[in-house]
């Protein structure tokens, strides 16, 4: 912890320090809760897997939302009509329509975490096992620190910002199969594929189209890229029935399923992503409320591993992830979580 004190007792912890846990402590302060009852813990401080694994990603969130985010705690301590001026960071000399790379929302965001780490105590480790205390006061926390320390901490109250990781199938081939965070960068993808590779690329969403634009535009015809957001691409190349040159596109468990990947020698899983683990004693964390956070007595959720369930502008009903959609999350609920008993 930054502090040279020896607490061991708090109001609050938040568990992740990616985007969903940034805005958790931001929000706390900016609702009064007082800096020194405020305990943030994180192996890394590094904007979570946001910042360590996806920066290359092209966002589907436009620029002015990132602003937006990094605009609407007081607690981040920026200042964005200053940083538009300044133009510190690349995020804010962009068109406010366009998307980005995620490293370059990812810049401002490392900023914000040692603003924030500087106001509130923090802890680098990870949380081994979290049970409600014996008189139900709270939740007590067993860390485990870098070092391999072992700490027990308490808190009244505990958010889980614990982020999640890319699924795979059970029956995925480990040698075939080449890691999401490899695919989605084009000089690790490079190296891991060749002209002659069967390629199967699971998935339909965003990331997987990133990976068959890449492995056709900037791979297999050696290309510097093709320009414009994922989104123009894939109208552009794959809806109709005019597919690029050596792209087969058939339904999971289909019979052409088992006939296109009779030759397969490599594959990439881009099918959603599962909940980071994390122990908590007794409770079933998949029942957690969808529409206000709430996982059990002074345990809450939040982000991509606890999102909000809420309508799209079509008016159906979707589980609401983006950094944009955690922040106007957390300013609704997190009232609610600071006055519930």
């Amino acid at each position: 912890m930054p502090s040279s004190s020896n607490k061991t007792e708090y109001q609050w912890a938040v568990i992740g320090a990616g985007p969903a846990g940034i805005a958790a402590v931001g929000k706390l302060l900016d609702a009064g809760i007082t800096s020194n009852q405020i305990i943030w813990i994180d192996p890394l401080f590094s904007v979570g897997f946001f910042g360590l694994k996806w920066g290359c990603v092209s966002s589907n969130t436009s620029v002015q939302l990132f602003i937006d985010f990094l605009a609407a705690s007081p607690a981040f301590g920026i200042d964005v009509n200053i940083e538009k001026e300044k133009g510190t960071y690349e995020l804010f000399r962009l068109p406010p329509e366009s998307t980005c790379r995620l490293e370059l929302a990812t810049a401002p965001l490392i900023k914000v975490t040692e603003t924030l780490r500087s106001k509130v105590e923090s802890f680098v480790g990870t949380v081994e096992l979290i049970r409600q205390c014996h008189d139900n006061s709270g939740w007590q926390l067993s860390l485990k620190g870098n070092d391999q320390t072992l700490n027990i901490l308490t808190a009244t109250k505990v958010v889980l910002a614990t982020g999640s990781r890319p699924k795979t199938l059970q029956n995925a081939d480990a040698k075939k199969t080449i890691p999401l965070e490899t695919a989605l960068q084009i000089n690790s993808l490079r190296a891991c594929v060749t002209e002659t590779d069967t390629i199967a690329v699971y998935g339909s969403s965003h990331s997987a189209i990133m990976i068959v634009r890449d492995l056709f535009g900037r791979f297999i015809n050696d290309s510097t890229g093709l320009k414009g957001d994922t989104a123009k691409w894939a109208k552009a190349n794959l809806m109709g029935d005019g597919l690029p040159r050596n792209l087969v596109r058939v339904k999971s468990g289909s019979l052409d399923e088992s006939h296109a990947l009779k030759n397969l020698t490599k594959c990439i899983y881009a099918i959603g992503f599962e909940r980071e683990p994390v122990a908590v004693e007794g409770v079933e964390l998949d029942k957690y409320d969808a529409t206000m956070g709430r996982i059990a007595n002074g345990l809450y959720g939040v982000g991509i591993a606890f999102p909000e369930r809420g309508e799209d502008a079509a008016g159906n009903l979707e589980l609401q992830v983006g950094i944009w959609k955690f922040m106007r999350y957390l300013t609704r609920v997190l009232p609610f979580w600071v006055e519930d008993m």
